[in-house]
């Protein structure tokens, strides 16, 4: 044992302080270092040009990436989790339906061996003579075929005494062997005893065992065989189609044996063999998860599955509800190639849009570094050219004034900040106009129709008032380009925007172009009955405009219109209304098109045709 003095522990202590504190105090100055060294050094071995490419890419697809990622996964976690407790629950089922056919059968089969016909038949069997005992066999066969002769699902009946003796003398030999064995497994106590048995031709069947007792004594007189046909049970499989990944059937886990086939019952049993990985996986969760569970597995041919499974009562069989990994992943695949096309699509705008902000800000200072070295060597002449309104130009503007003189550089400067001023201004409202309004249609833009909709949600949801939204979209706009051209489609755009512009008659109300083809109407203070005739009077307006359209079915050009009216609550985003709109306008769509589809909820949308 190590024994601290109180003295070493006093000269410790104040030497791990200072540590700490040197060290708290070397690591912002560390950081500081090496972020200079990254913005001072590294960044600027690159052009402007290409530094601002670069943070432009990685702004638009940083955000993309992480959130699609993240997306991805969730969803392919909540696909495989919804999807194991639905296969658990038809597995389940199926298994419940089954054992209650099972049981059905078990009733009939005790109906039978407890009727004091088959029983009197019996003890003539054993009691009289051997003169009489054909005269017995007779009369149990005569039963036996009175009561299973007519089922068409019933592949073999037979009826053994108690030393496995066949009732019926006429079956022959070969076909008697394979009887009498399985007929031995039959449990002695009576209990019913579900087996499989192929007969010498090839004939599945689903068997059912009975030892049957006398009821006065209680002893073994004989044993029932049943074989039925796997059809018996089709019915339980008719209504479950999952898809044609999925397969949904019977396995026996002690041989694999499949016993029924709900894919494609035929007119014999299934010969088919279950797959050797998913019997032992059913096998190991059995005893660590119970009777019903979820499980993976991948098959002989590399292919991943997931299963679900339940047990058959009083039997070693278990119903497999299996699909294929690949078919559950379809969805967030899809999904996720969704995101890698935006993500594509975004990296091109980033790009374009990059190259031209990085160009508008170096080509100005490379000329700029040009004449100053002109100036340098001596030619004072050279001027820089005063264009825009940026920092770039403000300093080509000093440094043309600096080549003159000093009293002509204060006055000419001050007339040029002037200048500026009254340019800034009359720019800055210029810019507000069209930072505001769609350049080819003249109404209000998407950053328009964005503000517009936040502060009107804000209003209603103060005042408890309804706000309404109309989202259209020009039908087969694609196609009337192609046929007509793009100028013509610009003309139809404006056409359509003009007839939106005349409906916002309010000055809560706003006609703005939402992007391509589509347009947006948003009308303060508006039930949405008054919204759905309103909507149903822009489609009638444009079909009176008869703007025409040979690849339309209606012939000229018509919109598709989805409604959402509500009333905001507070703290509500305006993407719930225009999701509402936006699948209401998609319902519109795919319901025919030229009418007008209200959003009553998320779910529920009553259309109407324009027509």
């Amino acid at each position: 044992m190590i024994v601290k003095s109180p003295a070493i522990e006093t000269a410790i202590a104040p030497t791990l302080a200072g540590r700490c504190v040197r060290l708290l105090q070397w690591m912002p100055a560390r950081l500081q270092s090496l972020f200079d060294h990254v913005c001072l050094d590294l960044l600027r071995r690159l052009t402007i040009r290409h530094r601002l490419i670069l943070s432009f890419i990685a702004l638009s697809l940083l955000p993309l990436t992480i959130l699609g990622g993240l997306s991805y996964t969730a969803s392919s976690r909540a696909i495989q989790e919804q999807s194991s407790a639905y296969s658990i629950e038809i597995a389940r089922q199926v298994a419940q339906s089954f054992q209650l056919q099972m049981s059905q059968v078990e009733a009939a089969s005790e109906d039978f061996i407890l009727s004091d016909r088959v029983q009197k038949a019996l003890g003539d069997y054993y009691q009289a003579g051997a003169d009489m005992r054909p005269s017995a066999r007779s009369e149990l066969t005569r039963s036996l075929l009175e009561k299973y002769g007519s089922f068409d699902y019933v592949n073999q009946k037979y009826l053994l005494d108690a030393q496995f003796n066949m009732m019926d003398t006429q079956v022959f030999s070969r076909l008697r062997e394979g009887v009498v064995r399985i007929a031995q497994t039959a449990a002695e106590d009576g209990r019913p005893t579900w087996t499989r048995y192929r007969g010498f031709a090839g004939q599945s069947s689903i068997v059912l065992l009975r030892k049957i007792h006398g009821k006065r004594d209680n002893r073994p007189v004989g044993t029932l065989f049943i074989g039925l046909k796997a059809s018996r049970f089709s019915s339980i499989f008719k209504n479950v189609f999952q898809g044609d990944d999925t397969g949904l059937f019977v396995v026996d886990i002690d041989d694999g044996r499949i016993i029924v086939d709900g894919r494609a019952i035929g007119p014999m049993l299934s010969s088919t063999t279950a797959d050797a990985a998913l019997v032992r996986q059913i096998g190991v969760h059995t005893q660590a998860a119970g009777d019903s569970a979820s499980l993976a597995f991948t098959s002989a041919d590399g292919q991943a599955y997931r299963a679900a499974y339940a047990h058959i009562p009083n039997t070693t069989w278990y119903v497999v509800n299996a699909a294929s990994l690949e078919s559950l992943m379809a969805q967030p695949r899809a999904m996720r190639n969704k995101v890698i096309l935006i993500g594509l699509i975004c990296f091109l705008c980033a790009l374009a849009f990059s190259a031209a902000i990085s160009r508008s800000i170096s080509t100005p200072l490379d000329s700029l570094v040009r004449i100053m070295q002109q100036t340098e060597a001596g030619n004072y002449r050279m001027r820089l050219p005063a264009m825009g309104a940026d920092e770039v130009t403000t300093l080509a503007g000093k440094f043309n004034a600096m080549a003159r003189r000093v009293h002509e550089q204060n006055e000419r400067l001050e007339e040029r900040v002037a200048e500026r001023t009254r340019d800034l201004a009359q720019a800055t409202r210029a810019l507000e106009v069209l930072s505001t309004t769609d350049g080819l249609t003249g109404i209000a833009n998407r950053r328009r129709f964005d503000q517009f909709l936040t502060d009107e949600m804000n209003r209603a949801s103060r005042l408890s008032e309804p706000l309404t939204l109309l989202m259209l979209d020009v039908d087969l706009f694609k196609n009337y380009n192609d046929l007509y051209g793009h100028h013509a489609g610009d003309e139809c755009l404006r056409a359509i925007a003009a007839l939106l512009q005349s409906r916002a008659r309010r000055a809560s109300d706003l006609a703005a172009r939402y992007g391509g083809e589509e347009f947006a109407l948003i009308c303060a203070n508006t039930s949405a009955a008054t919204a759905l005739e309103l909507a149903q009077s822009i489609c009638s307006a444009l079909t009176a405009l008869a703007l025409p359209h040979a690849h339309s079915p209606f012939g000229c050009v018509t919109l598709s219109i989805g409604v959402a009216t509500l009333v905001p609550a507070a703290g509500i985003e305006a993407r719930v209304l225009i999701e509402r709109a936006d699948g209401a306008m998609y319902h519109a769509k795919n319901t025919g098109r030229n009418r007008a589809c209200e959003a009553v909820s998320t779910t529920d949308i009553t259309q109407a045709s324009a027509a």
